[in-house]
């Protein structure tokens, strides 16, 4: 974790990976390499994610967090039925718990409604014959009364996802000191 808090993405990787040889039976240790390498690898699953995420689903095939992370990670990857396959397992643990899980039953509804949007997409894609990249230019700026109130430590996060919700489709960490010093301008 102190790898992630310092950007340093591959090195916590790495420690995670050493930790999950060390302890494979460990859920915590495992789920968090897992998450961690996906979002590393732009939301894709790698052979080894997938692997890790298997082992903990074999071991406790009601793990949420697996699952989710199964889910997401097939999306992306274009499988689509199998994504919702996720989706339909997720909803069934859910749905089985005591109590009122509104809230994450209608957060399953919309990343169903999310991939079966991204499988349209790519089937109307397919018939256009081209893929087509998106890029979105994003300026933040702060507000100068606002300045005095932030440390240069403190971080934001920009997110940017589909104006019908879902899960982020980029994100991009920024220090509080590179916003004070001046407005910037990137591309997520």
């Amino acid at each position: 974790m102190m790898f992630l808090s310092l950007e340093a993405t591959d090195s916590a990787i790495e420690a995670l990976s050493r930790a999950y040889r060390l302890s494979p039976d460990n859920e915590e240790i495992a789920t968090s390499y897992a998450q961690i390498s996906f979002f590393a690898n732009k939301g894709q699953l790698d052979a080894s994610s997938r692997r890790v995420l298997q082992d903990v689903l074999a071991k406790n095939p009601q793990h949420e967090g697996a699952q989710m992370l199964m889910a997401m990670g097939e999306a992306r990857s274009g499988n689509y039925q199998q994504a919702q396959a996720w989706v339909t397992r997720l909803r069934e643990n859910i749905v089985a718990r005591d109590g009122d899980h509104s809230e994450a039953l209608n957060s399953l509804d919309e990343l169903s409604r999310n991939i079966q949007q991204q499988q349209q997409a790519s089937l109307a894609s397919a018939k256009n014959g081209a893929a087509s990249a998106q890029t979105v230019a994003v300026t933040v700026t702060l507000n100068p009364s606002l300045a005095p109130l932030i440390k240069p430590t403190d971080i934001l996060f920009v997110t940017i996802q589909e104006s019908t919700g879902g899960a982020p489709l980029a994100v991009k960490r920024m220090s509080a000191a590179e916003l004070v010093n001046a407005a910037k301008g990137f591309n997520i």
